[in-house]
């Protein structure tokens, strides 16, 4: 696996943990400790893709907003 393939991985990961995190508690109530500890990543990692919580949100929302078109 190469390293463009191994981010998009983790990216990955790191979107399907914020993806569950924010439709059961809401962005209010989510954590990224959670996000994290659910998938095992480190908070560096998601701050080196998502340079706040809500970048991360808006990802997850522009994500949801494809899949509907």
């Amino acid at each position: 696996m190469n390293r463009e393939e191994k981010n998009q991985q983790t990216k990955r990961r790191i979107m399907e943990s914020a993806l569950a995190e924010f439709s059961q508690k809401g962005y209010g109530a989510s954590s990224v400790n959670t996000i994290c500890a659910a998938q095992n990543i480190s908070k560096g990692i998601i701050y080196h893709y998502f340079k706040t919580k809500d970048d991360l949100y808006l990802a997850c929302v522009e994500e949801c907003f494809q899949l509907l078109i």
